[in-house]
């Protein structure tokens, strides 16, 4: 099962907002993407890459487009903590 977080929820709606300032259609697009690509995580929890900075095996992570969906694996079920843009530090994220 994929859960998602008030805090993942809050950045896909942000997400959302950035591009639907040029273009709704794309903002569209693009959210709705990144959260067909955490779909993937119902069958497969483990899908993704180990988040290096962290160094925990249960924390992974997926890419789609410029962004990052940081997602932890507990039980076999992925709880989505945040998605970043690729070149934004994480631990700085994760520490808001």
């Amino acid at each position: 099962m994929v859960i998602w977080t008030e805090p993942a929820k809050n950045d896909l709606k942000n997400i959302f907002n950035y591009i639907a300032y040029d273009s709704t259609f794309y903002a569209k697009k693009v959210t709705s993407d990144i959260v067909e690509k955490t779909e993937y995580l119902t069958d497969n929890p483990f899908l993704g890459t180990m988040v290096q900075e962290l160094k925990n095996k249960s924390i992974r992570q997926l890419i789609s487009y410029d962004y990052r969906i940081i997602y932890k694996n507990i039980d076999n079920n992925a709880y989505i903590l945040t998605i970043i843009r690729s070149k934004q530090n994480l631990k700085t994220k994760l520490t808001k």
